[in-house]
């Protein structure tokens, strides 16, 4: 059958099917696919009639094959009268539902199948077919339907949620307009109205966060939270998200909330870390004053330990990057690091000094701390980003082989965003050096480069131009300008 050699293998399972030890009745389906191969359609009646002659267990089955025979043939109104006499059959014996409605979907008649299984669920309440029916609903684009099969499944056992939401991927999109959206929405919204079950809220709240809408889904985690008001988890998780997506008012609102109605110190902890951090990113430079004294006041809450750690680690960024007092943000680091914390967190602490260092050109200083970090944690993805930041440190020190020689390796990185970063600014270098050995160009572009990193984006952008301009590089990061 499989090298198609139909005749060969007709042959043979007629042999089987002839043999009364034989007692595999899958010879006799298989027989039936052979004989349709060689279009031999009346051979296929001959042995249906036989065997529903013998054997009135396989008669529902057989019916359906002898339908399909006829589809083949293209009598479908003769077929229909097969099917009918099979979906008969369910009527009278619903126990037969599974074994009628699978044989319509191996001959691929869905719209039959369904019409089994909602038979046989109205007949058999206690049978559930809502997992075969969701999956059919969705094959034949009956949206609504496939949806509302799939929450039954989750009322009935809440463990089933995440498949049903990897499902529902396969449907929705980022338009909260499309069709299926909008579908699922109205279904959602409707048992919420006649049910207020919290299952409805978690389930909205993950439509919205496709939707990119974390507005309104911070509407249906307030809402579960505020049913018993244990966890916060999914609150703190929905504004990491909708960070990462760049709704920072959403993020702003998720966290104002966390911060009034925290019940652990903990979450209200990180709730007004990450806020203060969202803030010294956004700020103007007449904001920097105000934020510098809500991270000192913060420190001395909750204190310069090891529980501040995040807090501290920030609050230097905030000083080197952002306040332009690299001094300060060194002192503080170098007390970190002397502290009894954990080998990744010295190395978390050890790479953004060794960033300030970058900020303050001091490559080798920086270049030796990256080093460390690759040596103490040599498997983890911290050394590869590690790295990947001593490539980018030789880059804007005019060391361009010794980089191209770390780029490279980082091609294959674990961390997709780290190979992307590689394979960028390996391309730069690699591209725009082959002809021109004394690395002028391209120096100059990594200077510019640096001033970007130094946040003086207005001597960057002057530097871009200047190195456009006068050495015609207009290859070379020309997008830049």
């Amino acid at each position: 059958m499989d090298q198609g050699e139909y005749s060969k293998a007709a042959s043979i399972y007629e042999k089987l099917v002839n043999d009364k030890k034989n007692r595999n009745y899958n010879t006799v389906f298989s027989l039936i696919d052979a004989y349709h191969q060689l279009e031999e359609y009346g051979k296929v009646d001959s042995l249906i009639d036989k065997k529903v002659s013998t054997s009135f267990a396989y008669k529902q089955t057989l019916l359906i094959e002898k339908g399909y025979n006829q589809v083949l043939q293209g009598n479908d109104s003769i077929a229909s009268s097969y099917y009918q006499q099979a979906i008969d059959l369910v009527k009278e014996k619903p126990e037969l539902t599974y074994s009628i409605a699978s044989r319509f979907e191996k001959r691929t008649e869905l719209d039959e199948a369904v019409q089994v299984y909602e038979i046989g669920t109205q007949l058999r309440p206690q049978a559930n077919y809502s997992f075969q029916l969701a999956r059919l609903y969705g094959e034949l684009g009956d949206m609504e339907k496939m949806f509302e099969e799939n929450i039954k499944l989750i009322e009935k056992n809440v463990a089933y949620r995440a498949r049903a939401q990897a499902l529902f991927s396969q449907y929705i999109t980022d338009d909260a307009l499309s069709e299926t959206n909008t579908i699922l929405r109205k279904v959602l919204l409707k048992r919420l109205r006649s049910n207020p079950d919290v299952l409805y809220n978690q389930l909205l709240s993950w439509l919205f966060v496709q939707q990119k809408d974390f507005k309104n889904a911070f509407i249906q985690e307030k809402a579960i939270y505020n049913r018993d008001k244990e966890s916060m988890d999914n609150l703190q998780d929905l504004a990491e998200v909708a960070v990462e997506e760049n709704d920072i008012p959403a993020a702003f609102d998720i966290l104002d909330f966390m911060i009034e109605n925290a019940q652990s110190p903990f979450t209200r902890y990180n709730a007004q870390v990450l806020k203060l951090k969202l803030r010294s990113n956004g700020a103007s430079v007449d904001e920097y004053s105000q934020i510098k004294q809500e991270y000192e006041q913060l420190l001395e809450f909750y204190g310069r330990d090891q529980r501040s750690f995040r807090l501290q680690l920030d609050y230097a960024r905030f000083l080197a990057f952002k306040n332009d007092n690299a001094p300060l943000a060194i002192d503080l680091l170098a007390d970190l690091n002397k502290a009894n914390f954990s080998q990744f967190d010295k190395a978390r602490v050890k790479m953004l000094l060794a960033d300030v260092l970058v900020l303050q050109e001091q490559f080798n200083r920086a270049l030796i701390l990256y080093s460390q970090i690759q040596n103490d944690l040599p498997n983890d993805l911290l050394a590869q980003e590690s790295q990947y930041r001593v490539a980018r440190t030789s880059f804007y020190k005019g060391d361009f082989p010794w980089a191209l020689t770390q780029l490279k390796v980082l091609r294959s990185a674990s961390s997709k965003l780290i190979a992307n970063d590689a394979m960028q600014l390996s391309l730069t270098i690699s591209d725009h050096s082959g002809q021109d050995t004394t690395y002028v160009a391209l120096s100059a572009f990594a200077k510019a480069e640096l001033k970007q990193y130094q946040n003086k984006r207005k001597q960057a952008i002057e530097a871009i131009i200047m190195c456009c301009k006068t050495m015609q590089v207009t290859t070379l990061k020309m997008r830049h300008c």
